[in-house]
């Protein structure tokens, strides 16, 4: 209640001063838009999949696919295609069904468009020597331009066309058709398009490896020589970062990680070129994600951006003909989000900031942009001076859907042992806990899983080591495996005097000269003792081996005298040795006991 008209008066003017003021302010200021991915340090499951969800408006009918054909353009409006983008493609596809994105039946489901593509690689058109051309119209399926496709091209739809096969294995006889028949790879395995080792040819080679090319010596010489590149001691320090000399960028080694048989060497690779952007944020303040892309400039419009290059240049940009180009860097959003998926940090969480508020901005000022709101998907990235490289292409919404799918394709896998003992466990290879494995959050798929011995009286007893095992984990399942180890008997087995005689246990070859202290399952067991020239060997014998029990078998090996019976002349007779048969025709220096 005022306390005078001139005061409430005042106080009038005062408020509708206010409403006018932040009227002004709310008219002007710019409008953030609500489509915006939410972007945390941790994020959660349903934070991934709505980023997905952006990209994947990218792949939608009428966007960037042809309705027609079911063929995607390489870029938004680009209706091209090579066969690395049909990789990307069908990994893309895979993906978003994992994530829920795309249904598996249905029109425009997963399999109507794997259907299409499937289609589309059993009846394109290739070369005269069966090798596909580098550029599909996606428009009617056809060639565009003469030019045949390359090895890293064709690797990468092989790349794809391997997961597709696990993931759908009704596809495995298109598949084998598409690769062993319909296509000449061999041509482009033995063809001279294999460059020096670096990861894309690496991961070339792994494609062509998958089915069974490896055999060739340009693609066997690239396996094997990028693993002595990353094991050479010829190195370059990169931001005080140890890195191979060969041309390194982001995009082919995160495929590496995300779409290749697990490599504790890729991993290695991929956490210090991720480190070397990392210390020098520290000692520049530059929020980089060198990889290759578009770059929503006339000159150059496309740029590998390299973190050291096989002559020793370190972050350096060149175009596509190996020319250096003088631009501010690019921060591209696929090796961003990438790293974010892989490695969370404060660093990445301020790069994808960046990069998204210069796409807010972005879209802020071009508000009648047909694409806004990322309704065709995201943006190449933005360069170091905040333009934004503003193409919309299939390479960048294809990696962020897979970077999504690996940080939230995950189970949980737990292990025990049975009794509890203390075995060291492996997965995939690695050791882990001992005793036993409590909910190890582990990607989606077969995981092998390695039971180590046990054994060391008197801390602990002898047992049998269970045989390894494959198991299935599925997204956000728990799965239990039980290793059952049995206390063992403890078997020796001698020969006397020492000779190098096979050893067999139960038909099964265990040793030669003898065995000490193997952990056996108790029960009976049937020794044989192999033979050795002069020797006569010992007869068989059965043993019982009882728990926690040392059982000793010993094989007399007796130093023999030679027989040899002949008959004169050669007739085929039964010779008998002491009342048993033991040849026709004659015996040739048969080892026996003197006597």
């Amino acid at each position: 209640m005022c306390d005078g008209a001139l005061k409430c008066n005042i106080s009038l003017s005062l408020i509708l001063t206010i409403i006018l003021l932040t009227s002004i302010l709310l008219t002007t200021l710019p409008k953030v838009l609500t489509t915006a991915p939410t972007i945390k340090l941790i994020m959660s499951k349903d934070d991934w999949i709505n980023l997905a969800k952006l990209a994947w408006n990218y792949y939608k009918p009428g966007v960037a696919v042809e309705y027609n054909t079911g063929l995607h353009h390489a870029g938004k409006d680009w209706p091209y295609f090579t066969d690395w983008d049909l990789g990307t493609y069908i990994l893309a596809i895979l993906d978003a069904e994992k994530l829920g994105l795309v249904s598996r039946d249905g029109e425009w489901g997963s399999t109507y468009r794997l259907n299409k593509i499937m289609s589309f690689l059993k009846t394109r058109k290739l070369t005269d020597n069966g090798i596909p051309y580098l550029w599909y119209d996606s428009t009617n399926g056809e060639p565009w331009g003469t030019t045949p496709t390359n090895p890293s091209d064709a690797g990468r739809l092989l790349v794809a066309l391997y997961r597709l096969s696990i993931q759908r294995q009704e596809y495995v006889e298109d598949i084998k058709y598409i690769v062993n028949v319909r296509t000449n790879y061999t041509a482009l395995a033995i063809s001279n398009g294999w460059g020096n080792p670096n990861p894309y040819y690496y991961y070339a080679a792994l494609g062509f490896k998958y089915f069974g090319f490896d055999g060739y010596e340009p693609v066997k010489r690239i396996l094997e020589s990028f693993k002595e590149a990353l094991n050479s001691l010829e190195r370059i320090l990169v931001e005080d970062i140890d890195l191979p000399k060969m041309h390194l960028t982001m995009e082919p080694i995160i495929h590496l990680y995300f779409e290749t048989d697990y490599d504790p060497m890729i991993e290695h690779l991929l956490f210090n070129t991720y480190l070397a952007h990392y210390n020098r944020y520290n000692r520049t303040g530059e929020l980089l994600a060198f990889s290759e892309g578009n770059t929503g400039l006339d000159d150059p419009s496309y740029v590998y951006e390299w973190i050291i290059t096989s002559d020793g240049k370190k972050w350096i940009i060149t175009a596509p003909n190996g020319a250096i180009v003088n631009i501010p860097p690019i921060s591209y959003l696929k090796a961003a989000i990438s790293f974010h998926a892989i490695y969370p940090s404060d660093y990445t969480l301020k790069l994808l900031n960046k990069i998204f508020q210069a796409f807010e901005e972005y879209y802020q000022k071009n508000p009648n942009d047909p694409y806004k709101d990322y309704a065709c998907g995201f943006m190449e990235g933005v360069d170091l001076n905040g333009r934004v490289a503003q193409p919309i292409i299939d390479r960048t919404n294809g990696l962020i859907i897979e970077a999504a799918r690996y940080a939230v394709d995950k189970g949980f896998l737990k292990i025990e042992t049975n009794p509890p003992v203390p075995a060291t466990l492996y997965v995939n290879g690695i050791p882990r806990d001992p005793w036993g494995l409590d909910y190890l959050l582990i990607f989606t798929g077969i995981h092998h899983i390695k039971f180590g011995d046990v054994g060391h009286p008197p801390f602990c007893d002898f047992y049998v080591t269970p045989t390894d095992q494959d198991i299935q984990i599925s997204m956000d399942e728990i799965r239990t495996m039980i290793g059952n180890y049995t206390l063992a008997g403890l078997l020796v087995i001698k020969t006397d005097p020492p000779v190098p005689a096979t050893l067999y246990l139960n038909g099964t070859p265990v040793a030669a000269w003898g065995l000490d202290y193997l952990p056996v399952k108790p029960g009976k067991y049937i020794i044989r003792f192999g033979d050795v020239p002069y020797y006569v060997t010992p007869s068989d014998q059965i043993v019982e081996v009882s728990p926690k029990k040392v059982t000793t078998v010993i094989g007399q090996y007796v130093k023999a005298g030679l027989l040899v019976v002949k008959t004169s002349p050669a007739v085929p007779s039964t010779i008998y040795l002491n009342g048993t048969p033991v040849a026709v025709w004659g015996l040739d220096y048969l080892p026996v006991k003197p006597g």
